[in-house]
């Protein structure tokens, strides 16, 4: 009973495979078995990325695809820097700056979700969880607000190179943002339910390792297109 709570905890299901050995007569005690598996465990963190493998490539991609374009942005303004400096004047950096806190803030509290959750404390895990979900919510009722603005105003991706970019960079990640808000309100779910995530590669931690990659993304977004001349 021990051992279930405890790979519980982790994220793991009864056939993961060190239980049948962990629990074989080598260790004849509970406490010994409970306290291996958490040093395989450890041991695994150790070479093994928080959330899984697939989570962590699938990152490493798209952090390079931003990226590139980013690059290729910054060669275009040096091209044309007054249109662009123009431009970017129409921006409403306020509302940037709020989004810019939302996400941050957003951040912080999944990362405190994903620790009470290891902790096993899965109701106060949720409630992290949904308050990072509820300030993701926020980034995206701001940016909605900011594109209805530059749109009444005529400024879409056809009115010049610069909106081009800022329609598509901001468009692009907002669609991460909509689906890690979806994916942090499912994982809160489950955790308020007390539902076991049975893959160790699918844990609040693969939750918040993309949701950490849309932070990271808008914080190389944010100055290049609101602050650098």
């Amino acid at each position: 009973e021990k051992l279930d709570v405890r790979m519980e905890q982790f994220g793991l299901n009864s056939t993961y495979p060190l239980r049948e050995f962990l629990c074989s007569s080598r260790w004849p005690t509970d406490a010994q078995c409970v306290y291996t598996l958490a040093m395989e465990i450890n041991r695994r963190s150790l070479f093994y990325p928080p959330g899984g493998l697939m989570i962590w490539l699938f990152i490493f991609i798209e952090l390079c695809t931003f990226g590139a374009a980013l690059v290729v942005f910054a060669f275009e303004m040096k091209a044309d820097r007054v249109l662009f400096a123009s431009s970017q004047e129409k921006l409403n950096i306020y509302i940037a700056v709020a989004n810019t806190i939302a996400l941050l803030s957003s951040g912080f509290l999944v990362a405190r979700g994903v620790a009470e959750y290891e902790l096993g404390r899965l109701p106060t895990a949720a409630k992290y969880t949904l308050g990072g979900a509820a300030a993701g919510g926020l980034f995206l009722v701001l940016k909605g607000f900011e594109y209805f603005e530059k749109y009444s105003a005529g400024l879409t991706p056809g009115t010049n190179t610069f909106f081009s970019y800022y329609w598509a960079l901001t468009g692009f990640h907002y669609m991460h943002v909509l689906l890690g808000v979806f994916i942090l309100c499912v994982t809160a779910f489950k955790l308020y339910r007390g539902s076991p995530f049975p893959d160790p590669d699918v844990t609040p931690a693969t939750g918040a390792a993309y949701w950490h990659m849309c932070d990271l993304i808008w914080v190389l977004i944010f100055p290049v297109l609101y602050l650098f001349h």
